[in-house]
C-alpha cells in the first residue's frame, strides 16, 4: 500500500492546481484586507491562464490602493521582513500589469511608475534587515527594478543591477527562493541578450537558470519551474 502525504495550499499552488484559484478567491472575499497580498499571488502563479490574468487585472484598482498605502509608511519599520516581503510582491504584480493591453497607455505608465516607488522603498526597508542578501526580498526587489528598466530600454542601468544580485545570490539562506531568485535573473538575462544580439548574456542566463533548477534541497515542483523556464515556457 502508498501512502502519498497531502500537499500544502502553497505546494498545489506550485504544482498548477488551478482549484486553489477559487478557494483563495473565497478567502479573500472573507477578508479582503488580510487577504489581497495572498489572493493576488496565487492570481500570478496563474497569470499565463486566462483565470489568473483576468482576475489579477481586476483586482488592480485594489493593488494600487494597497501600494500607496505603503508608500505612506515613514520611520522605523517594525516588521521590516514582512513589509518588505508586501512590497515586493505589489512592486511585481504592478509591473507585470504596466504590460497589459487591459489598460490604457497612461494608466500602463501610472502603473509603472507605482511599481518602481514601491520597489525602491521596499528595497530601502529590507537593506536595513539583518544580514539583508541573506534574505531572498532585497534581491527580488532589485530585480523588479532592473525588469523595470529594461522595459524603458535603460539597459545600462539595468545590467548594473543585474551584475550585483548575480554576485549577492550565493548568499541567499533559503535554497528555495534561492533558486527563485536565480531563475528570474536568468529569464532577465535572456531578455537582456535580444535588443542587441548579445549570445553572452543569453548564454549566462541559461547558466543561472539551471544553476536554479540544480540547487540542493528544493522540491520538485521548484525544479520543474526552472526546467519550464530554461526551455522557454515558464508559468
Amino acid at each position: 500500500m502508498t501512502l502519498s502525504r497531502k500537499r500544502s495550499f502553497g505546494e498545489r499552488v506550485w504544482g498548477g492546481d488551478q482549484t486553489t484559484v477559487d478557494e483563495a478567491r473565497a478567502t479573500y472575499e472573507h477578508d479582503p484586507d488580510r487577504q489581497l497580498i495572498p489572493y493576488a499571488s496565487v492570481l500570478y502563479s496563474f497569470r499565463n491562464k486566462r483565470v489568473g490574468a483576468t482576475s489579477l487585472e481586476r483586482l488592480c484598482p485594489d493593488l494600487q490602493e494597497r501600494a500607496k498605502g505603503l508608500l505612506l509608511i515613514t520611520g522605523n519599520v517594525s516588521d521590516k521582513q514582512g513589509t518588505a516581503d508586501d512590497m515586493d510582491t505589489i512592486a511585481t504584480h504592478l509591473a507585470w500589469l504596466s504590460y497589459r493591453q487591459a489598460f490604457s497607455f497612461p494608466e500602463r505608465l501610472a502603473l509603472r511608475k507605482l511599481a518602481w516607488e514601491v520597489a525602491e522603498k521596499g528595497y530601502a526597508v529590507a537593506a536595513k534587515l539583518t544580514h539583508p542578501f541573506q534574505k531572498h526580498t532585497p534581491l527580488l526587489l532589485l530585480l523588479t527594478q532592473a525588469e523595470l528598466l529594461m522595459g524603458e530600454k535603460l539597459y545600462a542601468p539595468a545590467m548594473g543591477l543585474l551584475a550585483g544580485v548575480a554576485k549577492a545570490a550565493k548568499h541567499a539562506s533559503d535554497p528555495n527562493q534561492k533558486a527563485r531568485v536565480y531563475r528570474k535573473l536568468g529569464m532577465l538575462y535572456r531578455k537582456a541578450s535580444l535588443p542587441y544580439g548579445m549570445p553572452s548574456r543569453m548564454y549566462y542566463g541559461f547558466w543561472l537558470i539551471l544553476r536554479a533548477a540544480c540547487l540542493r534541497g528544493i522540491p520538485l515542483n521548484n525544479r520543474l519551474k526552472s526546467m519550464a523556464a530554461f526551455v522557454g515556457f515558464s508559468r
